[in-house]
């Protein structure tokens, strides 16, 4: 085991659902491998998933900002990003850890601001142990929702619900049970292993099979903002039969968008300094900018700063959860822009 289960429960569940296509044979698609398999007939869910994911961005900016321009840009970013394209393009799970993470804290933000009840709160906890129940890594978005909690909401008098012990001991509470529930089904298909022993492969895969330099396409976590190691994921020479020494190449690469790579590392660096200064300056009047500021930072620093301590080989793969946060940080400066009523500011 390297993951647990919850991605290979979506692609079975995507297939299935393919092979109820009326122009397919489900006799004969149910007696084939995988590899012989139309790749649309699992690709598909990656595709609805990291489409959703624009959608949740939107949710999550416009919730805390009721900025439309805001929220349509960062969802714009999130849509045009190559990394984000490519995953959700192809079966790896990276877009149904996007996905799930960032739902889990919408419905946390919606509890919060009294949008919604404590069915808001049961939802979040839920797609919080989807998205660790997709990786491990998933754990970065519930740092990132405690950190917030605890520093932002819990510290202002913004009329917010405030973390009470009632509230972390549910929350918790459905979060370790549906992680437990997902793996149900795994443990009664492959009883060979128990539900700790699987536990223990996931941790020695990370711990033995994926040495630091292991792969071609190991990279450092300092280099992903600036895109020193993109990965090449497919790659086919194919002759071309018409009498000439030639060839056509195919190929799949992960490889974000330049630009908003680059000038959202240098506006989450921006935000960062802002919010560093703030009390010395009182730079931040609004208090809805200073908290959504505070979710930006404590975001990118929770799912990025943790991967300084991995000692396995890493991706820039890995930098995409981060990445979304640092979009939220250019979209503001450029909604920020749009809106000033200075006309020099304006495109």
């Amino acid at each position: 085991y390297a993951h647990p289960p919850l991605a290979n429960y979506l692609y079975a569940f995507a297939i299935w659902v393919y092979s109820l296509l009326p122009w397919i044979n489900i006799e004969s698609y149910q007696n084939i491998g995988l590899s012989s398999m139309e790749p649309i007939s699992y690709r598909w869910i990656n595709a609805l998933l990291g489409s959703l994911l624009c959608l949740i961005i939107y949710g999550i900016c416009f919730l805390l900002t009721r900025n439309r321009v805001f929220a349509i840009l960062a969802s714009i970013l999130v849509a045009t990003d190559g990394s984000l394209i490519v995953d959700s393009r192809i079966a790896l799970a990276n877009s149904f850890l996007l996905t799930f993470g960032f739902s889990g804290l919408y419905f946390l933000l919606r509890f919060y601001t009294d949008k919604g009840g404590w069915n808001s709160l049961i939802t979040s906890g839920v797609f919080m142990a989807m998205a660790v129940s997709v990786k491990w890594s998933g754990l970065g978005f519930l740092l990132a929702a405690v950190c917030f909690v605890l520093l932002t909401i819990n510290n202002q008098q913004t009329g917010h619900k405030k973390l009470t012990p009632r509230h972390s001991i549910y929350y918790g509470l459905i979060i370790l049970i549906t992680y437990i529930a997902i793996f149900l089904p795994d443990t009664y298909l492959n009883p060979n292993y128990g539900f700790f022993e699987k536990h223990q492969q996931i941790l020695g895969y990370h711990q033995t099979m994926v040495t630091e330099n292991e792969h071609p396409y190991c990279s450092k976590w300092y280099t992903w903002p600036a895109m020193v190691r993109p990965i090449g994921y497919f790659f086919e020479s194919t002759p071309i039969n018409n009498g000439n020494v030639a060839s056509y190449f195919k190929a799949i690469h992960l490889l974000p968008n330049p630009f908003i790579y680059w000038f959202s590392s240098l506006s989450i660096i921006l935000m960062m300094i802002q919010l560093a200064i703030n009390p010395l300056i009182k730079s931040i009047h609004n208090q809805k900018e200073l908290m959504l500021k505070r979710f930006i930072c404590l975001g990118y620093v929770a799912n990025f700063l943790p991967w300084a301590f991995v000692e396995r080989c890493l991706f820039l793969y890995h930098y995409q959860t981060a990445s979304v946060f640092s979009f939220l940080a250019l979209a503001w400066y450029l909604s920020k822009l749009l809106n000033s009523n200075k006309p020099q500011y304006r495109s």
